[in-house]
This record gives structure tokens, sequence and C-alpha cells, in this order.
């Protein structure tokens, strides 16, 4: 008899904090999948501006979904975290692990 796997849709969410001395964003994936909240989901820090937003960080989340990324460009201004989609396998099952996208936070005044 053949084992069929299961496929998971999961949804996330991602704050965002950041720290002056030394200048550097933080924050935490959640999600109710374990998956979608440990180690390497990709995360890019954007500086929202007139047309596309530029990304001033990108990192990586550790095993407990916290990331932490140092930066030098971006100055004052309104920032915010994405948690970027990414499919995860285990076994047989297939874990989908939704975009999040922080709310956006001004920092730097």
């Amino acid at each position: 008899m053949e084992r069929v796997g299961q496929e998971i849709t999961a949804s996330s969410r991602i704050n965002i904090k950041h720290t002056r001395a030394p200048h550097r964003f933080a924050g935490r994936v959640k999600s109710g999948e374990q998956s979608c909240v440990g180690g390497g989901r990709r995360v890019v820090i954007k500086k929202v501006r007139r047309g596309p937003d530029r990304i001033v960080a990108r990192t990586r989340t550790n095993g407990r979904g916290e990331y932490s990324a140092r930066h030098r460009k971006g100055g004052a201004g309104r920032y915010y975290a994405v948690a970027q989609g990414q499919t995860f396998v285990e076994d047989i099952d297939e874990t989908t692990c939704t975009r999040a996208q922080s709310a956006t936070k001004r920092f730097g005044r």
C-alpha cells in the first residue's frame, strides 16, 4: 500500500524592530505550522519610497523564527519586513508557507 503525503498551506505573520547601536533590524516570523517558523526562512527589509521600495537588508530566520540583520544604508524613514513564501518538504509531506509582510514602521528620528 502506498502512503500519500499531505499538502498543507499555512499562513504566517512577521514583525519588525530597530536598534540604533549597532544599526540592526530584528523580529520574528510566527505561524501555526512549526515548519514555517523553523530555520532558513528568507526575510528582506525594505524602505518605503516613491517607485519600487528599496531592499536595505536580507537575512534568514533561525530555528525559533527570529531574524536579525545589520544595515548601513537607508537612513531615517519607513521600513517593513517581508518573509518570502516558501515550500518545505518533510518526508512525504509538503508545507507551503504564505508570504508575510509586517506593518510599516518609522525609524531613525
